[in-house]
C-alpha cells in the first residue's frame, strides 16, 4: 500500500460531482450522455471527473460501437476502501511512507518546543 495511491483515491470524493458520479455508476453502467441528462452537467465537466475516476482505477468503461459506458469498479473500490482501513489501524512504525514522521513521534514527549507550547498553554 503505498500513501500516493491512497491519495488519489482520496480526490476522488473532494468534489461532490465526482460523488454522485459515483453513486450513479453503482446503481448501473450509464454512458456519458446518459450521466449529462442526470446529473445537468456539460459533456467536458463529465469527461473530466471520470478521468480522475479512471486514473485512479474506480471507474471501468466498455466500448459498444461510438458509445463508450462507464461503470463503477466495485472489487477495486472495496480494495481502495480497506487500504484506507488499513492506513489507519496499521501502526505507524509499520509504514514506510511514515519513516521520518515516526522518529519525530517517538521524541516528541522530549521535544523542548512542545513542551513551551504545552506550559505556554497551561498558564
Amino acid at each position: 500500500m503505498k500513501l500516493s495511491d491512497i491519495v488519489e483515491f482520496a480526490k476522488c470524493f473532494s468534489n461532490e460531482s465526482r460523488l454522485k458520479l459515483i453513486k450513479l455508476l453503482a446503481e448501473r453502467e450509464l454512458c456519458v450522455c446518459e450521466l449529462e441528462e442526470v446529473t445537468g452537467q456539460t459533456q467536458s465537466n463529465i469527461s473530466q471527473h471520470l478521468r480522475i475516476l479512471f486514473n485512479a482505477d474506480l471507474v471501468e468503461k466498455r466500448r459498444e460501437g461510438q458509445l463508450i459506458y462507464y461503470s463503477l469498479n466495485k472489487v477495486k473500490f472495496e480494495e481502495k476502501i480497506k487500504e484506507l482501513e488499513e492506513l489507519i489501524s496499521l501502526p505507524l512504525e509499520r509504514m514506510a511512507d511514515f519513516k521520518e514522521e515516526w522518529l519525530r513521534f517517538q521524541n516528541l514527549r522530549k521535544n523542548e518546543r512542545i513542551k513551551k507550547c504545552k506550559a505556554c498553554q497551561r498558564r
